[in-house]
């Protein structure tokens, strides 16, 4: 603040009894973009110095503010009490980058295709459990082939993944393996996998007052399949 805006302030002389002031945002204007883009984000770029990396500044706080205001929307305007907010990061750079806040978040992950449980320890986990939020293997695959249309790989081993994951991972609540060629049945021993007991099939739950379904297939039907 300048001295000038300082003296004014100083030196003000209230001419009535009360003050009324309307907020710009959602009052004045139905909508904080103008804001948050033209006077919030470019005067944090430049107080901190960060024009050298402005463009991804820019793209962080907007990402936070959109997934603030939907969940404010979701929870408080449309009263949406039953959603759960997973926030899923890269297992590569920092993964709290685009964080939006404690306040926002129900669960965290990572997802990570062409990686060890080892390195998704190093660069992921360890960082987002200290948030002590329940922590999930968001999506995860194995590295493709070059010729992956051609030549799918077929020698992922599906035992060892969630061995290693409940040895080196015990505070993943669960883990979600992505499609096509990733998927469970065109890799090595689904079976292991299904069968761990560190693993929660469907036919494990209990129906909640539904009707219960089929079993699910086992890892070999369903490769048949």
């Amino acid at each position: 603040m300048t001295a000038d805006a300082v003296k004014a302030l100083q030196e003000f002389k209230p001419k009535k009894e009360f003050f009324v002031g309307i907020d710009s945002d959602g009052c004045v204007f139905d909508t904080m973009e103008i804001k948050q883009k033209e006077c919030f984000i470019p005067n944090i770029i430049k107080h901190w110095r960060l024009q050298a990396v402005s463009k991804y500044v820019r793209q962080t706080a907007e990402f936070v503010n959109l997934w603030r205001h939907m969940f404010d929307y979701l929870t408080y305007a449309k009263k949406l009490d039953n959603l759960l907010w997973i926030y899923s990061a890269s297992a590569r750079g920092d993964c709290l980058d685009f964080y939006p806040g404690n306040e926002y978040v129900d669960m965290v992950g990572v997802d990570s295709y062409g990686r060890t449980i080892a390195e998704i320890r190093k660069n992921g986990y360890a960082q987002l459990t200290n948030l002590r939020k329940p922590f999930a293997l968001t999506e995860f695959g194995p590295y493709k082939q070059l010729n992956w249309a051609e030549n799918p790989r077929n020698d992922y081993d599906y035992g060892q993944f969630i061995r290693e994951v409940a040895e080196q991972m015990p505070l993943c609540t669960s883990f979600l393996i992505w499609h096509q060629f990733h998927g469970l049945q065109f890799q090595q021993n689904a079976q292991q996998c299904l069968d761990h007991p560190w693993t929660v099939n469907r036919t494990d739950l209990p129906t909640f007052g539904r009707q219960a379904g089929p079993s699910s297939p086992s890892a070999g039907e369903a490769r048949k399949q």
